[in-house]
């Protein structure tokens, strides 16, 4: 009974967060978020990405986009016409292109464009990308491409009005992985994916037999046996109905009450450390899924010396020539990555590519196949060196 309480919270949330849609357009006040939430000097993705472009200095993360133009003295919201609720201003990536005077912002539900003449934003590429999560954004040559967890959209930057036209995604069936990560394969447990639109209605289920669990254990603790003989002998067969439901769907369903609570448990901190580097046979990733097969997307960057496109992927990086003219090929570095992605990927050099997840930053000399892990408290010079060229080399482009 202690818990009861939390057990009818995490139903009716459980339920409610499997549907993000439902939920994207509310928002809370902030003195509502926990202390630990708050979003800080860059704590929980409150700065996702930066451009330096002259004085003018841009922030994306959680709460949107922010300019300053004195070299980062002070900041103001970019917020007119910007996704109202705090879910969908959040903000994975930008580019700045200086030729038509324009910030284009890549946000959880779609892609956004900022005119500094008109001073708003306003939503571009809605036949394309439409509300996809977009993770990147890449100028390659006078196009600007669009990369979401599935697919790459191109448009010129050089129309007033972008078009976006999808660019073939290949992959060869032979990359497929035989392993995938547990804490993967956990998640589509717990929300239901792993078996489709089918398996997250019948996790919907699962919670929803959860609150009944809760409410008709409430009335059995406030009203006991005596209080439903009385009901009984009124001849209420209605009100007697849930007292009669409570043990026998309890029993029937306690097997996936089980499954959809550990798998839950498990992916969250401590047990999350434990499982981080183990893996399931990638068929159980696969489940309900069509015969071809594609890797989610997390980052991409470009390497300009081979005309070059690198993905990162959940299932590792591959590379394909910029025209996408053949299938990306399975690219085997020698840098830790976790089952959560990767969070940071871009050339800082020529031969040297920067690649960021929970395991660390780390820099891949490809000329030499050497990988060192960039640690900012270390007092190694080459990795202050490192940190230095890192800045500079995104301080002199704009993105």
């Amino acid at each position: 009974m202690l818990f009861l309480l939390y057990f009818l919270i995490m139903g009716l949330s459980g339920i409610l967060l499997n549907h993000p849609d439902l939920l994207h357009a509310f928002s809370v006040s902030d003195t509502l978020v926990p202390a630990s939430h708050s979003l800080d000097n860059g704590r929980k993705m409150a700065i996702r990405d930066t451009i330096v472009a002259g004085d003018k200095v841009f922030l994306a993360g959680r709460a949107g986009v922010w300019q300053s133009n004195d070299q980062g003295r002070r900041f103001s919201l970019l917020e007119a016409g910007f996704p109202p609720s705090a879910y969908d201003r959040e903000t994975h990536c930008l580019h700045y292109d200086d030729e038509l005077n324009r910030l284009f912002a890549g946000t959880r539900r779609g892609l956004y464009v900022y005119s500094f003449d008109a001073a708003n934003w306003r939503q571009v590429a809605r036949g394309t990308v439409g509300n996809q999560a977009v993770v990147d954004l890449l100028k390659i040559a006078n196009r600007l491409l669009v990369v979401t967890p599935g697919s790459i959209y191109a448009t010129r930057l050089d129309q007033d009005e972008p078009l976006f036209l999808t660019l073939p995604l290949q992959f060869r069936q032979s990359d497929q992985p035989s392993g995938g990560s547990l804490v993967h394969f956990l998640l589509k447990v717990h929300d239901g994916s792993l078996f489709g639109i089918a398996g997250r209605l019948f996790v919907d289920m699962v919670g929803a037999i959860l609150v009944f669990l809760c409410v008709t254990g409430l009335l059995y603790w406030l009203f006991p046996r005596p209080a439903g003989s009385l009901l009984k002998d009124r001849g209420k067969a209605m009100a007697r109905w849930p007292y009669h439901q409570h043990l026998d769907i309890g029993i029937w369903m306690c097997t996936f009450l089980v499954i959809v609570t550990l798998s839950g448990t498990i992916i969250r901190p401590p047990f999350l450390r434990m499982i981080a580097d183990t893996e399931v046979p990638a068929v159980l990733l696969r489940l309900g899924q069509g015969e071809s097969w594609q890797p989610r997307i997390d980052k991409a960057a470009f390497a300009a010396d081979k005309e070059t496109l690198w993905l990162a992927t959940r299932s590792g990086f591959f590379t394909a020539p910029a025209d996408l003219s053949t299938p990306f090929d399975k690219t085997e570095l020698p840098v830790p990555t976790t089952g959560m992605g990767t969070n940071v990927l871009e050339f800082i050099s020529e031969r040297e590519l920067l690649i960021g997840s929970f395991r660390g930053l780390h820099l891949w000399d490809k000329q030499q196949g050497k990988v060192r892990q960039i640690d900012p408290g270390d007092s190694n010079k080459r990795n202050r060196s490192a940190l230095l060229a890192t800045a500079a080399s995104r301080a002199d482009r704009p993105r």
